[in-house]
């Protein structure tokens, strides 16, 4: 039940936008938390929607530390999931913001030239 909750997640919330996003907002990050790689992996693959669909706000204030989270996961596939639409996700938030993410990527860079 929750894989699917995770996988349509993004068009929950554009059917409801994103002004109804505090009602959400919980039961997402309880399902980035969750110690199942398939619900990781699909939650890391739409980030980046999520982000457009939410917009600056909510993506500085409840996405950020979720994407911290994927860039950080020791599988490979949820890293990739995040790293994948990172440019995308990256629109949504400021540029001093954005600043953060280059460790992630010159990390990233370097674990595949191993």
């Amino acid at each position: 039940m929750c894989y699917h909750a995770s996988f349509n997640f993004p068009a929950f919330v554009l059917v409801f936008g994103s002004e109804d996003w505090p009602r959400f907002q919980s039961l997402y990050h309880k399902l980035t938390k969750m110690n199942d790689t398939r619900i990781k992996k699909t939650l890391s693959a739409s980030i980046h929607e999520l982000a457009k669909i939410l917009g600056p706000k909510y993506t500085e204030l409840d996405l950020l530390p979720c994407m911290e989270r994927f860039l950080k996961d020791k599988v490979m596939d949820i890293k990739l999931g995040a790293l994948k639409n990172l440019h995308v996700f990256l629109n949504e938030i400021t540029l001093e913001k954005r600043e953060i993410f280059i460790k992630y990527i010159i990390q990233s860079f370097e674990e595949a030239n191993k």
